[in-house]
């Protein structure tokens, strides 16, 4: 099995240290997690740890806005209902606010995005990041530049500097990366 078809995800053993999983990557669209080799086992942990929590209230208030209305109770199924589209609109507003962002630390480049990249910096400053490269002190991290695009344009970036990936978002710093996060700057002059 070639290295690029194993799992990058981190794992930490018994004794505490924190290794790649390398079990084999899977194939095929698992969302989000695509442009990144990780094994079956870690896109279902990921899928419940991000997505499920508010796809659960999600079709929990459907459900529980249907049974009311079948009961003849409209206002709580309305109210339901209301809750539900404030949690849809909530999401869509968050992701079209979100950049593509790039964080320095050592001789690495974080690509990643949010619609706070200033909160995200200092969230990977205090409790680091499991996908991290090893021995990284992730505290003397720096947001170096942002771009606009948000989810979509970080899964462009992610195709386009694969060659440089160290592992999960983290990138090595190359004249070519540094080149294209400058002419983000010069373009916006």
């Amino acid at each position: 099995m070639s290295y690029e078809r194993q799992c990058v995800a981190a794992v930490q053993t018994l004794s505490g240290d924190v290794r790649r999983c390398d079990r084999e990557a899977v194939a095929g669209d698992p969302g989000y997690l695509t442009l990144i080799p990780i094994c079956s086992w870690h896109v279902d942990k990921a899928r419940r740890h991000f997505a499920a929590p508010l796809h659960d209230e999600l079709d929990e208030l459907k459900r529980q806005a249907a049974e009311h209305e079948c009961d003849g109770d409209k206002a709580v199924a309305a109210h339901l209902e209301e809750r539900h589209e404030h949690i849809e609109a909530r999401t869509k507003r968050y992701k079209a606010r979100a950049v593509a962002y790039f964080i320095r630390c050592g001789e690495y480049v974080k690509i990643g995005a949010s619609a706070s990249p200033l909160y995200r910096l200092d969230t990977i400053r205090r409790t680091g990041g499991v996908l991290a490269p090893r021995g990284l002190d992730l505290s003397a991290s720096e947001l170096i530049n942002v771009e606009p695009g948000g989810f979509e344009r970080e899964k462009e970036l992610h195709i386009k500097f694969a060659h440089l990936r160290e592992v999960g978002e983290w990138f090595r710093e190359t004249p070519e990366l540094i080149d294209y996060i400058e002419s983000l700057s010069e373009a916006a002059a």
